[in-house]
């Protein structure tokens, strides 16, 4: 006997028909409506990603110009922009928006020596335009800032010179904490004569190679390096021919912020400031607390008696107590007797050798040396980085947001 349905559960599933299609229909629609949005996500991410190492260059470019006193300065702004166009993001172009704050305005490093920067563009969407969102903003933020101190006391600029630290008899020279870094490719770009001597530092890096008695005296062992660029190219030159110089008194204190012409001999107490000399400066017996020598094109310095020097807190040579011109050669030279002397700050003479010698006494520096050369006979110097334990315009710039 052949079975029926009930006509009303028959009508049921009559009236259900076709269900399945109408449900996988939708179900596709949100699989493609998320397929979609999953896109538009990735392209997001990928812009924020871009965009972010633009924001990044741009932070450091900025920070990097920063000047000492931390004021404002057009290199700032014009740096950081140059370097987000570079990596794809012009101020102006495209929609693209550029905003270089300093100090920065938000985060937790408001303070002053900041640069942030903020890198905007509107990035077209695909699934989202069908929803009426054509376009959504994207941004990315950075803070750099220019502060943190120099892994190397002493850096020695020579690009190629013979002997560009050269360490000679019967010489020491200790820079426990901090960093050496010799720029020359010389095979010889550092010396080491005679068996008494010895170099112990915090690191020792060389772009070219050590010679001469490099073995159990030079602790760590020197290794490569990446050549390095001057770290304070940014510092005003000094004008080769200054105007506006006086004669030197032949006795009597200096008055800072003048220019000297002729043969100097510092003594007694030098008040803060900044002197500029264009002939011989003989350092004697002399103190000077918050002072920058500014030496031209034609000056020489040589220390002869017992210098006691410490640079500027704030300002333009923040830190800085020697500034040697870029286009002068003239050695500088620190000799010494029985006694010591305390010369702290940077020292910065990137064309020049700077000689040390002594005969039974010692050079102390809480210094940074930024020098062509180096060039230590018998001699004690005892190195601790300033830019350590004090701001400085050698101080690195470092990526903080």
């Amino acid at each position: 006997m052949k079975k029926t349905l009930p006509t009303n559960l028959t009508k049921r599933l009559l009236c259900e028909r076709g269900q399945a299609t109408v449900m996988v229909a939708l179900s596709l629609l949100v699989l493609l409506g998320f397929v979609g949005l999953t896109a538009d996500v990735g392209l997001f991410f990928h812009a924020k990603r871009t965009m972010q190492t633009a924001a990044d260059a741009a932070a450091i470019a900025g920070a990097a110009e920063y000047p000492a006193d931390s004021s404002p300065w057009t290199l700032v702004t014009s740096n950081a922009k140059a370097a987000s166009a570079a990596n794809g993001y012009t101020d102006g172009s495209n929609g693209a928006t550029v905003t270089v704050n300093t100090p920065a305005t938000s985060g937790s490093h408001k303070g002053t020596g900041t640069v942030e920067v903020i890198v905007s563009q509107p990035q077209s969407t695909l699934f989202m335009a069908l929803l009426g969102f054509n376009s959504m903003t994207v941004n990315a933020r950075a803070v750099a800032v220019k502060g943190y101190p120099s892994q190397a006391c002493l850096t020695v600029l020579s690009p190629n010179g013979s002997q560009a630290l050269e360490l000679q008899g019967k010489f020491t020279l200790s820079a426990p904490n901090c960093g050496v870094a010799v720029n020359s490719t010389a095979s010889d770009a550092i010396d080491v004569t005679g068996n008494a001597g010895s170099l112990t530092a915090g690191s020792v890096g060389v772009v070219g190679g050590c010679s001469g008695k490099c073995t159990n005296t030079i602790d760590p062992d020197p290794v490569a390096m990446a050549p390095t660029s001057d770290p304070l190219y940014f510092l005003p030159a000094i004008p080769d021919f200054p105007t506006g110089c006086i004669a030197a008194p032949k006795s009597g204190s200096l008055s800072p912020n003048t220019c000297y012409s002729g043969d100097v001999t510092l003594s007694g107490t030098l008040p803060s400031g900044t002197y500029t000399f264009t002939g011989n400066v003989t350092a004697g017996a002399v103190t000077g607390t918050g002072v920058t020598l500014l030496l031209s094109k034609n000056a020489s310095f040589s220390v002869s008696g017992d210098t006691n020097l410490t640079p500027p807190t704030s300002g333009t040579y923040q830190g800085v107590v020697i500034y040697q011109s870029r286009t002068n050669t003239n050695q500088i030279q620190i000799q010494k007797g029985s006694s010591d002397s305390t010369i702290t700050g940077v020292i910065y003479a990137p064309s020049a050798q700077v000689y040390l010698q002594d005969n039974g006494g010692g050079v102390t520096m809480t210094a940074d040396l930024v020098v062509g050369s180096l060039f230590v006979k018998a001699s004690t110097l005892n190195l601790t980085s300033y830019s350590q334990s004090n701001g400085s315009v050698l101080s690195r710039v470092v990526l903080v947001e």
